[in-house]
């Protein structure tokens, strides 16, 4: 999972727009499992649960490994947790992705695959027993999931093999031989595996992530460059705002180095980063985590790519442009929302009712699109970088601050499914960042504006929870 898996656990890592955990959660629930235990470390405890609760997904426990002793010590410990030994377990690796599509045999199995370097792994030798150690490229090496019939006996051979164990950790060689030699375990494949020693699997499961997590069209080579590709007017601004920025000796640490760009398209650095989204929904930091995260990115933003056109003054175009930002763009929207009569007038007379709030706002040089999806964050620097701009050359300041807090306000949490009520700590200390910039009242009602405009565009299950939210802002901004 290559800088990922170093900026937070394994098991929060988004494949696609989902951590991992959820994927392997689901893989379960698909093959009839019932009651599932995650073991977490001590580092990953309150993020795992955390996430879990958000998730609402029931049935599951957690317990934790105290030290790093390897993954049978892990085993035996999340064994000593499962309330029913008398049924079936499966076991899966946080760092093991299988296809949610996969269907499990019924008794006694290790899933295996052929190994696709020579480094060391858990394999069946010509011993007719589990080695770990070096293997031969081609080799079946275990994989990570696993299949007992007797959930008893599997937490026996555990405990004899934690008793046992010479050093800090052990493999699950061991434990496979001391379970299996009261019977076979036979060997199933799952051919949808990869593993990080294929360099042509590593790309293309990066392509695949990247892909998915920025919803546009996109391909990522062998050498680690984007393409991406579009047409229009609204294109060819981005492209042009993406190679400008880079260019420009003051500006270019903002964004990925651009290599090329034509009409259609343009070629960029593949940043393997996490987006703030994805940190923000599967990486609860402390809200003080979350104040000085934004607190640097605005301060910033501010200096370098705001700050020469904020101290113009306010004309009166700047603010016609403004309300057309906001109101204008909601109120056409509306009409393609299919609401009954009564919703839309009382959503379109909420928004009409906002008109005075967007008095005249600084234009400035802006990326246009500035929510936390469109942030890749690094979590041990502090380094980020802003992809997927709208490329307007200006625009109002409330705008840029507006969609950033509407991305943590709810969007993040209605896009993905998710309950966030629980972190209202953390969201009230990034709008005290955010209110350093812009007047409460406004920027709420920005927000509300923003979500009616934005509804049309999503299915219909998040179109009514988005019309919802932009009318309780709406509502609280006119309070």
């Amino acid at each position: 999972m290559g800088p990922l898996a170093a900026q937070i656990s394994k098991a929060l890592v988004s494949i696609g727009q989902r951590p991992h955990l959820i994927h392997q959660i689901e893989l379960l629930r698909n093959n009839g499992v019932q009651e599932i235990v995650v073991v977490t470390s001590p580092d990953t405890d309150r993020q795992i649960r955390d996430l879990l609760e958000r998730a609402n997904v029931p049935n599951i426990g957690t317990t934790v490994q105290p030290e790093p002793r390897g993954p049978v010590h892990a085993l035996w410990g999340g064994l000593k947790k499962v309330p029913n030994r008398d049924a079936p377990t499966i076991v899966l690796m946080s760092d093991t992705y299988i296809d949610t599509d996969s269907h499990f045999p019924e008794g006694d199995w290790v899933g295996v695959n052929p190994a696709p370097s020579q480094r060391s792994f858990c394999y069946w030798s010509s011993k007719d027993e589990y080695v770990d150690g070096p293997v031969r490229i081609g080799d079946p090496v275990t994989i990570g999931i696993y299949r007992f019939e007797d959930t008893h006996a599997a937490f026996l051979a555990a405990s004899s093999t934690v008793f046992h164990m010479d050093g800090p950790e052990v493999g699950m060689a061991p434990f496979l031989n001391v379970y299996s030699a009261s019977g076979e375990m036979k060997h199933v494949k799952f051919e949808s595996w990869m593993d990080v020693g294929d360099v042509m699997a590593l790309a293309r499961a990066r392509q695949r992530k990247f892909i998915a997590r920025a919803h546009h069209d996109l391909e990522l080579d062998p050498d680690g460059l984007i393409t991406k590709r579009g047409e229009g007017e609204q294109f060819r601004k981005q492209a042009h705002w993406m190679y400008a920025t880079s260019c420009d000796k003051e500006l270019c640490s903002l964004v990925p180095r651009v290599h090329v760009r034509a009409t259609d398209y343009y070629t960029m650095e593949y940043v393997d980063l996490p987006t703030l989204a994805e940190l923000w929904l599967y990486w609860p930091g402390r809200p003080d985590t979350w104040y000085e995260i934004l607190e640097a990115i605005l301060q910033r933003l501010s200096r370098q790519l705001w700050g020469p056109l904020m101290d113009m003054p306010v004309t009166v175009t700047g603010v016609r442009k403004e309300k057309e930002y906001f109101v204008t763009k909601a109120k056409d929207r509306l009409a393609e929302c299919s609401l009954d009569t009564p919703w839309h007038n009382r959503l379109y007379e909420l928004v009409e009712a906002t008109t005075p709030f967007f008095n005249g706002s600084p234009f400035v040089k802006a990326h246009g699109d500035l929510n936390f999806t469109n942030i890749l964050y690094s979590l041990n620097t502090g380094s980020f970088k802003l992809v997927d701009p709208r490329g307007d050359d200006t625009l109002p300041l409330s705008y840029e601050l507006c969609k950033l807090r509407y991305s943590y306000y709810g969007f993040a949490e209605i896009a993905h499914g998710l309950n966030l009520g629980p972190r209202r700590y953390e969201v009230s200390a990034m709008d005290d960042v955010v209110f350093k910039y812009i007047d409460e009242r406004k920027s709420t009602a920005g927000m509300g504006c923003l979500f009616i405009a934005g509804a049309p565009l999503h299915p219909l299950s998040q179109r009514h929870r988005m019309l919802e939210r932009g009318e309780q802002l709406l509502r609280k901004a006119l309070s």
